[in-house]
């Protein structure tokens, strides 16, 4: 894909700058993210084909740039041999080989930054538009101390926590009795009123999605997924996940890839026996973390550092 074609794509005039086509890949990255589809399946299918195309219009700009930097170092290699007198440089101007130097790191991190995002899109859409129900997918948080389904019911009236958990994923998943989002949504969201992560990020993913009969709202996802990340531990887990992806896209928050960077940081901490969780929590942080600045960067990581300090969650 030529530049004019690619920057067209990205909706970027021709004079766009580095920053600016960075700025308006992650926009339309946003705009067209699969999830925001997911109950328009012919609207979804349209959001891949219209992600690739902007993740290969990206990729032809920065692959541009790269051989620029190239072009630069090779330009720095004859500077060496046939260095220009002090009376020809420029005054305090970098020499040729420095400013060769500096073209082939930006380069070079360009280049990560786009095999990550690609390697994130290309091979992940179908986990970003899948993972988010994970939870529904994965075992029970069933006590076996909890006993029968009767006594579950029992349990969870008198005000215990882990049985309201349990019942309303019963309830959701149909096990032992008649499938009911109403009453899924009813003890999920009574457990997590008192303070139950699963809960918590049960209900995030139920607002994530409009399922249950509440309707999709972002917004409210995220208030419930940082609810859940907040306390910590292997439950958290998956909300700590959730809540930068969040972050990531700017879905029910304003897009800060500091905030993404530290919430996955602080998932991938966190052994809980989850590979893939564990993976996609990597990928997330180690993404973000090369669309940053060093200080950018530096923040996230003091955040996640302070954060584990204060929660007593260090777990690596």
């Amino acid at each position: 894909m030529n530049r004019q074609k690619a920057l067209d794509v990205l909706e970027l005039p021709t004079s766009a700058t580095p920053h600016e086509i960075r700025s308006g890949y992650l926009d339309l990255v946003k705009v067209w993210h699969p999830d925001r589809f997911v109950n328009d399946p012919a609207l979804q299918a349209k959001a891949q084909d219209k992600l690739r195309l902007v993740i290969e219009a990206y990729e032809s700009l920065i692959s541009s740039a790269d051989e620029e930097g190239t072009k630069a170092t090779t330009n720095s290699e004859d500077a060496k041999e046939n260095p220009p007198s002090a009376a020809e440089r420029p005054h305090d101007s970098p020499t040729n080989a420095q400013d060769a130097q500096t073209g082939r790191e930006r380069s070079t991190s360009r280049d990560a930054s786009t095999k990550a995002w690609i390697a994130y899109f290309g091979l992940g859409l179908v986990v970003l538009v899948t993972i988010a129900a994970a939870i529904f997918q994965s075992p029970s948080p069933r006590d076996p101390g909890l006993g029968s389904l009767e006594s579950l019911r029992l349990k969870a009236d008198r005000g215990d926590v882990e049985a309201q958990t349990e019942l309303g994923y019963s309830y959701f998943k149909g096990e032992s009795v008649p499938r009911d989002l109403a009453k899924a949504l009813y003890w999920w969201r009574t457990a997590a009123e008192r303070g139950d992560a699963y809960s918590q990020n049960a209900l995030g993913l139920l607002y994530f999605h409009g399922e249950a009969g509440v309707p999709k709202d972002y917004s409210e996802s995220a208030r419930w997924y940082r609810m859940a990340a907040r306390q910590g531990g292997a439950t958290a887990q998956t909300a700590q996940y959730n809540l930068a992806r969040m972050y990531t896209y700017g879905l029910g928050v304003t897009q800060d890839l500091v905030s993404a960077n530290m919430w996955a940081s602080l998932a991938a901490s966190i052994s809980n026996g989850d590979y893939q969780m564990d993976k996609d929590s990597e990928v997330i942080r180690d993404s973000t973390a090369r669309q940053m600045t060093r200080p950018e960067l530096a923040e996230a990581q003091r955040r996640a550092r302070e954060w584990r300090v204060n929660s007593g969650s260090i777990n690596k």
